[in-house]
């Protein structure tokens, strides 16, 4: 009898263990609970985020999700720090440096943003809400000539591309141009119509 549970227990202690969490586990925990939004899930997304980093020191996607989260809590030091080991372990991921971008331009860091947003560009040229994105920095700076080069851009790469009609009016109406202005607004309102209206909203 004592030879039959030696034999099982060594049995249990070879057998893998199945529950354990993967890293890539524990990410995508953390993405469910930023795409939910709660105030208890976004800190227990961090946590999860957290243990996907502790099992995979260089898990750029884990750095990107745990400063997504810390981003939506305002923690703007803490997001920056994440971007930016996310593009330590990843620095061909377009979307890492647009979303340091975002946090450098929160953080009044305007020319640390636009170099963010350049290199989204160089690393995803074909990429229209890149332009998009770094045209709005401008627009928001009062660059407004840049900006509207920008939004030409987003144009060039995605013509329907309705939404950029809005600020490209903004910038020429800033510069005197409301002939332009008014020409965008008014696909904007046109193409913004249509598409809610296929969404029955």
């Amino acid at each position: 009898m004592k030879t039959i549970f030696l034999v099982f227990s060594l049995l249990l202690i070879a057998l893998p263990v199945s529950a354990q969490t993967t890293a890539e586990e524990y990410k995508d925990q953390a993405f469910m609970k930023a795409i939910r939004g709660n105030p208890g899930d976004i800190d227990s997304g961090i946590e999860d985020a957290s243990m996907a980093i502790k099992l995979k020191p260089d898990y750029h996607d884990a750095y990107n999700q745990r400063a997504n989260l810390k981003l939506s809590k305002d923690d703007l030091d803490g997001a920056l720090a994440d971007y930016s080991k996310a593009i330590q372990y990843g620095p061909k991921v377009a979307n890492y440096y647009a979303n340091r971008a975002a946090v450098r331009e929160k953080k009044k860091d305007i020319v640390g943003a636009l170099a963010d947003s350049s290199k989204a560009i160089a690393l995803a040229p074909k990429n229209h809400h890149n332009y998009y994105e770094r045209g709005k920095i401008k627009l928001r700076n009062k660059n407004y000539a840049a900006a509207i080069l920008d939004f030409d851009k987003t144009l060039v790469i995605k013509p329907d591309y309705f939404a950029v009609r809005k600020s490209r009016a903004e910038a020429y109406r800033a510069q005197g141009n409301n002939k332009l202005a008014d020409e965008d607004e008014r696909i904007y309102s046109e193409e913004s119509k249509k598409f809610f209206e296929k969404l029955n909203l």
